[in-house]
Parts: structure tokens; C-alpha cells; sequence
């Protein structure tokens, strides 16, 4: 019986540990008259994220603006973010976050995008990048 009890014990605080920082972003998107669209990969530490747990979010200023749990995309062999952002005004400035769910972490991503109405950044064939530390876009040419 004491077994059962600290086995059950045991699981529950290890539960609560594993799931204690999934951040709750939400968007009203009925609260908005704007929209533009991602298909995106994140990478943090030079690791792709592959989980259907992993997330990122948008935001101006601290209220969200969109929110995805990446998507497996099988024909692709990857995992896609797909969402949309949302405002009222034309040339806010976005800022992201991505959860990180192997390492229970959310990382701000540096890179911020001024909204556009009506623009889609990335496709499936070219996914935009969401990056902590920033992909290089360029090539170094060693000999």
C-alpha cells in the first residue's frame, strides 16, 4: 500500500513539473479586423523543434496576437507552424516566442516583423525561419 501511495506521490509532482511552465497564450482573433500568415520551422540552439507540443506565439507588447502548436507535415517530413497574426493597424511591430517543450523553456526570438495586412510570410516548399540565435542567410566561401 505505501508503495501505491508514494508510486502515486511520485507521479503527480513529476506531472506537475513536466507540464507546470506550458505557457496559456490565447488570441481573441474576433478582436481584430487584420490578418497575415506564417508557414514557419523553429530552431533554437541549432535544433530544429519537432513536436506537436512545441508552440510559438505572436505578440504586440505583451498581448497575443497569434498562437500554433507545430503541425507534422508527413509528405514533408517535418513540422510546421502555421498561424496567423492578427491586428488592427497596419505596421505594428510583432515580436515571438517559442516554446520549447523537450527543454520546458520559452525563448524570445530577436527577429521582429512589422505587420502587413494580408501578407504571408513562408510555404511549405519555403518556410520562414523563427531562430534563438538567428539563422545565417549567407554562405562563406572557405576555398
Amino acid at each position: 500500500m505505501k508503495k501505491t501511495i508514494l508510486s502515486a506521490v511520485i507521479f503527480l509532482f513529476t506531472g506537475i513539473y513536466a507540464f507546470a511552465q506550458v505557457p496559456t497564450w490565447s488570441v481573441n482573433e474576433n478582436d481584430f479586423e487584420y490578418n497575415m500568415s506564417f508557414v514557419a520551422f523553429l530552431n533554437i540552439d541549432g535544433v530544429t523543434l519537432s513536436s506537436t507540443n512545441d508552440m510559438i506565439g505572436a505578440f504586440v507588447n505583451d498581448e497575443c496576437r497569434g498562437v500554433t502548436n507545430l503541425i507534422y507535415v508527413p509528405a514533408k517530413d517535418r513540422y510546421y507552424a502555421y498561424f496567423n497574426v492578427f491586428s488592427n493597424t497596419n505596421g505594428e511591430a510583432i515580436s515571438f516566442k517559442v516554446y520549447d517543450s523537450a527543454n520546458d523553456t520559452v525563448v524570445d526570438i530577436s527577429k521582429t516583423i512589422n505587420f502587413q495586412i494580408n501578407a504571408l510570410f513562408g510555404d511549405i516548399a519555403q518556410a520562414f525561419s523563427f531562430a534563438s540565435p538567428e539563422l545565417n542567410s549567407g554562405a562563406d566561401l572557405l576555398n
